[in-house]
Formats: C-alpha cells, sequence, structure tokens
C-alpha cells in the first residue's frame, strides 16, 4: 500500500490539509481516496467555499476611479492657473499622456486624462 500524505500551513489564521492513499496489492487494480479539511479561523470548513465580496470591490474600483478622476480635475485645474494654454498644451498633449501612462498604468490614465482635460477645457 502506498500512502502520501500533504499538509500545507500558512502564516496566519487560514491553513488546509490533504490526504491522498492510493493502495496497490496482489491482482488490485488500485483505489484512491482523497478528503480534504480546510481550517478558516480556527474552526474547521468541510466542502463550503468562502463568498467573494463583490459588492466591495466593486466600490473600491469606483472609488479609486473617482480619487484618479478628481486628480485629473485638480492638476487641469493647476495647469490652468501655472499658465498653460490650450495651444501649448495640444503640443505636449502626447507626451504628457505618454508620461501619464507610466504613472497611472492603462486603465488609471485615461481616467485621469478625462478629469484633466473636462476641467483645463471649461477654463479655456
Amino acid at each position: 500500500m502506498l500512502t502520501a500524505a500533504l499538509v500545507g500551513t500558512s502564516v496566519g489564521p487560514a491553513s488546509a490539509s490533504a490526504e491522498v492513499t492510493a493502495g496497490h496489492g496482489h491482482g488490485s487494480m488500485g483505489s484512491e481516496t482523497l478528503s480534504t479539511t480546510a481550517v478558516l479561523d480556527g474552526q474547521s470548513h468541510v466542502g463550503q467555499e468562502r463568498a467573494v465580496p463583490i459588492l466591495a470591490i466593486i466600490g473600491a474600483a469606483i472609488a479609486v476611479g473617482g480619487s484618479y478622476y478628481a486628480m485629473g480635475e485638480r492638476a487641469g485645474q493647476r495647469a490652468y492657473y501655472a499658465g498653460l494654454r490650450n495651444a501649448e498644451y495640444q503640443r505636449v498633449k502626447w507626451q504628457v499622456r505618454g508620461y501619464l501612462v507610466a504613472v497611472f498604468g492603462p486603465v488609471g490614465m485615461p481616467i485621469f486624462m478625462t478629469g484633466f482635460e473636462n476641467k483645463f477645457s471649461s477654463m479655456s
């Protein structure tokens, strides 16, 4: 009989363990037993899954997007008060966008630029 055990532990309250047993004897094709136990917060949960907080994730994404937009508006306002005008901005627009991709990433940059250009254009 061949027996193998896998026990995984982690730092913190969550850990998991699994045991696999395979038997090989004379004339038997073999049998396998698989048992899993998850220990979450000091309690054993067999076969239960934890729900993903979808609404919290969506709320966080909206909050981050809103903060990027607000930062863009504030930057557009400051750029206008610093003396940047539309003709000069049109000459450096793509350099600014390239820099902002590096700062905010490909997802955050369009949100930031929308806030920036909306505020800057409304002030020009």
